[in-house]
């Protein structure tokens, strides 16, 4: 008797939950993608540490007159994030380029050009990776934008290392080996 209960019950919930609708699948990451993503988090993490080690006063530094300063590499960086992620987030608002040139004013546009970019980084999966996006070049798949704007910080980021080092300090890549910390959402 109660065995029949049993079924009975366990029977009903069953078809019950046939009838509802199913959440969509949960996107799943492939290995590909999370190796983008950490790799993204920690070059990140280097160049936001290289923003906060690099005094104020050698934000204005070129190591020759045709360089970019080292605060233009900054606001370099947070320009091409801000419009690369930015234009895979389109419902989202852009990134607002602070004005100016301090440290406190470049910091806060970078700050705000990686949450967009870790927003990007963390809607990519298994499922969208191969999505074609417009530019204005045509377009150009999900995972390759993300794949340039990663090669990018990391090419800007060894600029940046060089440039701590003609002003004597140790760049993060160097000094902070092994912290993995993101304050992505």
């Amino acid at each position: 008797m109660k065995i029949r209960v049993f079924l009975t019950l366990a029977c009903a919930a069953a078809c019950s939950l046939a009838g509802q609708t199913q959440p969509p699948a949960k996107q799943t990451e492939s290995p590909a993608t999370k190796e983008i993503r950490e790799e993204f988090y920690a070059v990140t993490n280097n160049i936001r540490h290289a923003a906060d080690k690099m005094p104020e006063s050698a934000y204005s530094f070129k190591p020759a007159p045709a360089m970019r300063s080292f605060g233009e590499l900054l606001a370099h960086v947070a320009d091409v994030q801000a419009k690369t992620c930015g234009s895979m987030l389109q419902d989202k608002k852009a990134v607002p380029l602070t004005p100016g040139t301090s440290k406190a004013d470049l910091t806060k546009t970078l700050a705000a050009s990686f949450d967009e970019c870790y927003e990007a980084f963390s809607e990519l999966s298994a499922q969208n990776e191969n999505q074609m996006l417009p530019t204005p070049a045509g377009g150009r798949a999900r995972i390759a934008a993300l794949t340039m704007v990663l090669g990018h910080d990391n090419e800007e980021y060894g600029y940046m290392a060089v440039y701590l080092r003609l002003k004597g300090v140790v760049p993060p890549s160097t000094s902070d080996t092994g912290r993995r910390e993101y304050p992505g959402k």
